[in-house]
């Protein structure tokens, strides 16, 4: 069994095997569904835990090609979700490699996100289960949240993280990969339309 990882209280969205519930509240989106139990993941060559997270992201079973456009995903992310005076500034950025980084380095810590369409994920868990079933349950109530938004089974990664920045995903996969790990990255779903962001500071749902 893979090391266990630490989760704050109070942040972590509470994960099941039936159902997923939505509510809003002052401070956010809370998710929550009936938990169910299940074993601790165990390592294999297509599961690669280290310290709580894919230590290692291996495109060979994770990468899907089916006709994503980068132009698509990223201009409509930063068109739907970033505030209108930023928006060209960083356009400019993601199409120029040598300058792209100035943009992807900017999401640890991300702040010109147009908060009328930016909610914040707010986390709970069973205190019943394990730290690292309590990680599980996090990333997978994400995942049936952004499903229920419309998310098909790939995303578009604009990223911190060189190995998921510019490419299709398989959307459960990434979300392996950034969640808890303080990557600034943005999973587009939907172009325009829907996305996750993660980053030091926050967890979000982008929709529009």
């Amino acid at each position: 069994m893979p090391p266990e990882k630490t989760v704050p209280e109070g942040e972590a969205v509470s994960k099941g095997r039936v159902g997923l519930a939505m509510h809003m509240s002052k401070e956010g989106l809370e998710v929550s569904s009936v938990v169910g139990k299940f074993p601790d993941p165990t390592p294999t060559e297509n599961n690669n835990h280290s310290l709580g997270f894919f230590a290692h992201f291996k495109y060979d079973d994770r990468v899907r090609s089916t006709g994503l456009q980068s132009g698509e995903h990223e201009q409509g992310a930063i068109r739907a979700f970033v505030q209108q005076n930023k928006q060209e500034r960083f356009l400019g950025f993601l199409a120029n490699p040598k300058n792209r980084k100035k943009f992807t380095e900017s999401l640890a810590h991300f702040r010109w996100f147009d908060r009328q369409f930016a909610t914040p994920i707010l986390w709970k868990v069973d205190p019943k289960l394990k730290l690292w079933e309590r990680h599980v349950q996090g990333i997978d109530n994400i995942y049936r949240l952004l499903k229920s938004k419309g998310a098909g089974a790939t995303c578009w990664a604009i990223s911190e993280d060189r190995e998921l920045d510019g490419r299709e995903l398989d959307l459960r996969a990434a979300l392996e990969h950034v969640n808890g790990r303080q990557i600034g990255t943005i999973l587009s779903c939907v172009a325009g339309k829907l996305a996750y962001f993660e980053s030091e500071d926050e967890a979000l749902l982008l929709a529009r």
